[in-house]
């Protein structure tokens, strides 16, 4: 009896990290769900402060976490991401390089989505645009001399 209570136990459990659709995040890191990359001349703690100084002027900014054990990679999801079902979800996987003769520290971000269409392209602009120009809010236009030369 004991067997079988733990084992209900465990599978509800296992339940709890999987939202409604049965997916996982790990479902959304696959090749065939990358949507773009990009390298940011900013380390971690440039990319953080950037995003603090964007959520000051702003009131939300996207959620930035290091990945526990590994300093080196790190994640960002949009605000309220943590509500949205995963496959609605965008994840910005992150990738500390660390500086060489020819380049200086950099970050390289991986963007996983299940969808790709016109509204998706815009929410990953916009984190990507909170991350490079904090200072202007969603919707505020960005002047050419401000844009980044990616």
């Amino acid at each position: 009896m004991k067997k079988v209570l733990i084992g209900i136990a465990l599978v509800a459990l296992a339940g709890c990290a999987v939202d409604s659709t049965g997916l996982r995040p790990e479902h959304l890191m696959r090749p065939e769900h990358l949507r773009t990359e990009r390298n940011l001349p900013m380390t971690f703690p440039e990319i953080q402060m950037a995003l603090f100084k964007h959520e000051a002027k702003c009131g939300t900014a996207p959620y930035f976490r290091v990945k526990e054990g590994e300093t080196g990679y790190a994640t960002i999801t949009e605000p309220g991401a943590q509500d949205m079902p995963w496959n609605q979800t965008i994840i910005f996987d992150l990738m500390w390089l660390q500086p060489t003769l020819r380049y200086e520290s950099r970050t390289r971000v991986y963007v996983y989505s299940f969808y790709s269409n016109a509204d998706i392209k815009q929410r990953i602009d916009a984190v990507f645009n909170a991350i490079l120009h904090p200072e202007y809010c969603p919707g505020e236009p960005i002047p050419a001399d401000a844009e980044d030369g990616e």
